[in-house]
């Protein structure tokens, strides 16, 4: 497709798919000078899970261009989703990118019998970042476990409470956080003897 105007011309070329669980392009856009180069793709592959696929490259900008790739499923007491993202003109790149990774678990039968558990991470090598945040949830236990390094420095902390081991009143509770080089450490439990 072009249209002209009376300084300019706009063409579009390239393809179009859609199908019932597909829908892809490979288009090339020519502005004047400028040309743009955009494929995407978006495609149900199960049940309840997705990827989409888009890239993007203006040849006389390239370090404009990126990429962008998405996964999620979805299953009964499962929820998973990824995300990268690349910046640059290298859209493989393994440094120029955001890594994004979430997972959640569930599981309920009644508010005695119940389990949650979740698990974060973000990548960005570029700027030598990442963090990951993971937790747990049930009737007796909760957990977390943060940890976020920023060029060589780091941030963490780790919780574990359990109560009820043994008797209603047992707990156990170890705590440990960490900022820099300074960390503090907590211990605490209680066990009922007789």
């Amino acid at each position: 497709v072009t249209v002209t105007t009376l300084n300019k011309k706009l063409t579009v070329d390239g393809t179009i798919i859609v199908d019932a669980n597909l829908i892809a392009t490979d288009l090339t856009a020519s502005y004047d000078k400028d040309t743009l180069t955009f494929n995407s793709k978006t495609q149900k592959v199960g049940e309840r899970k997705y990827i989409t696929k888009v890239n993007f490259l203006p040849l006389q900008y390239p370090e404009l261009g990126g990429s962008v790739n998405w996964e999620y499923e979805r299953t009964p007491h499962k929820i998973e989703n990824k995300l990268v993202v690349v910046h640059g003109p290298d859209l493989k790149s393994e440094v120029s990118r955001i890594s994004i990774t979430q997972l959640l678990t569930y599981k309920y039968e009644s508010v005695e019998e119940y389990e949650i558990y979740s698990e974060n991470t973000v990548l960005y090598p570029l700027l030598d970042f990442s963090a990951l945040l993971k937790g747990s949830v049930t009737p007796k236990n909760v957990m977390y476990d943060v940890d976020v390094t920023y060029n060589n420095n780091q941030v963490s902390s780790k919780l574990d409470a359990k109560m009820g081991m043994k008797a209603p009143t047992d707990y156990s509770i170890d705590f440990e956080t960490k900022v820099l080089e300074n960390s503090v450490e907590l211990i605490l439990n209680h066990e009922r003897v007789s």
